[in-house]
């Protein structure tokens, strides 16, 4: 099989899209990548990756492949936990302190980003299928509860009353989780606050 078709073999096999670690695995050389795009038989959607031409690109599951190290938090792991009935006009995405994200604020202005102590990063982190069956990565219900109570100032009030509402009449709540989050977090006594209100 010639170097071409086995790269659009290999994208096919994978939704439509390939990374060039894939491709130099094969011992591919980049040149034929360049080849392609400019032969109009592959597109490149972002740093190392690439997609069949016409293949519909999944937004959520190609800003995690931008941004390896980034979570879906706040209300965007909100909407996906049905927490919130609102899609949000932004996307949230939690990253460790000193991530480099130039190079994707550059080209989405629709991106918020929040910051964390590294050791703090992967607290809650929980997979779930995107909208169109991906697997990507978001904060679980407790995670967020703490994130959006920490940040409260800085939260849109609705949203945040009918997120904590919400958890808080779920049968999945969770609050072993919830407080030995809250405590790591440095949060416990707000957390606190809240479920006392709610129970």
């Amino acid at each position: 099989m010639e170097n071409k078709d086995k790269i659009i073999q290999m994208a096919k096999e994978h939704d439509g899209l390939i990374h060039t670690s894939q491709i130099k695995r094969e011992n591919i050389r980049s040149e034929v990548i360049k080849m392609m795009v400019n032969e109009g038989k592959l597109e490149k959607v972002a740093h190392g990756l690439y997609s069949l031409p016409n293949t519909f690109v999944d937004e959520f599951y190609l800003l995690q492949q931008k941004c390896s190290k980034g979570i879906f938090s706040y209300g965007t792991a909100l909407y996906f936990l049905g927490l919130s009935n609102r899609a949000p006009n932004l996307i949230h995405i939690t990253v460790y302190s000193g991530y480099n994200v130039g190079h994707i604020t550059k080209t989405n202005k629709k991106i918020k980003f929040h910051y964390v102590k590294s050791v703090f990063l992967d607290l809650g982190k929980m997979k779930i299928q995107s909208p169109q069956g991906k697997s990507i990565y978001i904060y679980n219900a407790e995670r967020t509860l703490c994130d959006i109570i920490k940040d409260k100032k800085n939260m849109d009030m609705q949203l945040f009353s009918d997120a904590v509402k919400f958890y808080f009449d779920s049968k999945e709540r969770d609050y072993r989780r919830l407080f030995k989050y809250a405590r790591i977090l440095g949060i416990e006594d707000k957390v606190h606050t809240y479920t006392e209100v709610f129970l």
